[in-house]
């Protein structure tokens, strides 16, 4: 596979920045928030009708990611070093050398993710796309993800080419995860020849009924160790976007692979033990070392209000290099 570009292509996007923009979002419908249409993104919901929950009690902070609201909604979210205007008709995020553009269905939840990259260094060049779509049960937990890449380009006047497709799978018993299964495969041309491989991981889990998971959210291991997704992605997930996560969080997380390249077949197992804490409300507290915030919203709180004082703290100096963004399949094959 085309390691050798996938690395020059990241060095060369390293000396970069990101400018992120997004759809106008004044007269934006209400999205959802773990996939509750009647609440606006970032708003936590126990769907049993908590009255103990304060009203407009939304996600403040994970970890270094911030989210800020307008009019009661969440308005911005800052994540991968930059401020990123949210608007469930859609957000557009702008790379020197490509782009990210998320769609969103009618409970807010994520539909598509389209990943473009184009650009050139020296004697290096490449063209490179990736498409993600999603599906989500009647609990409006994610089902399946989707994608599929290619690239092609040149390297010292050699041409290369690959393409290749993916899938994760999750299956639930009622609301609580059993199992995720990814599975992807790629194959290409590269000046020593044609090339092939593929993917599968399966990750199970142990449980503890004191973990229950009552709003439905995301954590970590999750989004970094299983899906292994980009900053912007992993801010989205925790605001709700991508639907509930499993109504019972896991103690251990077990990961079986077995990875095939032109032929040549590796297995491994793997395990990650999880821990958690929660507030009085049964929110995350933390979980796997990662501190979750809460605030009250109200209609009247503006996003500029909260901002002004964050800014100096929260960006990074304008120097710091970034690597540009790859999708889902494309990140895990090249990892």
């Amino acid at each position: 596979m085309k390691i050798q570009t996938s690395i020059l292509f990241l060095a060369a996007a390293m000396a970069v920045g990101l400018t992120f923009t997004a759809c106008n979002n004044d007269d934006d419908d209400e999205g959802g928030s773990g996939g509750s249409s009647n609440t606006s993104a970032g708003q936590l919901d126990d769907r049993r009708g908590n009255h103990e929950l304060p009203e407009g009690y939304r996600i403040l902070s994970v970890g270094n990611y911030r989210y800020y609201y307008e009019n009661g909604r969440l308005s911005q979210f800052y994540a991968d070093g930059e401020y990123v205007d949210f608007s469930t008709k859609g957000i557009t995020i702008a790379e020197d050398l490509g782009s990210i553009k998320i769609t969103f269905n009618g409970k807010g939840l994520i539909s598509k993710m389209t990943y473009s990259s184009k650009g050139s260094d020296g004697d290096f060049s490449w063209d490179e796309s990736e498409t993600e779509t999603f599906s989500y049960n009647s609990n409006d937990q994610c089902t399946s993800i989707s994608g599929s890449w290619k690239e092609n380009g040149s390297e010292y006047g050699s041409s290369y080419s690959e393409s290749g497709s993916g899938n994760y799978e999750f299956s639930y018993t009622g609301t609580v995860i059993k199992k995720i299964v990814m599975k992807s495969s790629y194959s290409g041309r590269d000046e020593d020849g044609k090339y092939s491989g593929s993917d599968n991981y399966t990750y199970t889990f142990d449980f503890d009924r004191d973990y229950e998971n009552i709003y439905g959210q995301w954590t970590p291991k999750f989004l970094d160790y299983i899906l292994d997704i980009d900053d912007v992605s992993c801010a989205l997930a925790y605001a709700g976007c991508f639907g509930r996560a499993t109504s019972m969080l896991p103690t251990t997380i077990y990961e079986t692979s077995v990875e095939i390249e032109d032929g040549e077949r590796h297995e491994d197992e793997d395990s990650y033990s999880c821990s958690y804490s929660f507030n009085a409300y049964g929110a995350l507290r933390q979980a796997d070392g990662t501190s979750y915030t809460y605030t009250t919203i109200s209609n009247d709180n503006y996003v500029k209000a909260t901002r002004a004082a964050e800014d100096a703290l929260l960006r990074p100096f304008a120097q710091q290099p970034r690597k540009a963004s790859l999708g889902f399949f494309s990140r895990h094959i090249r990892k």
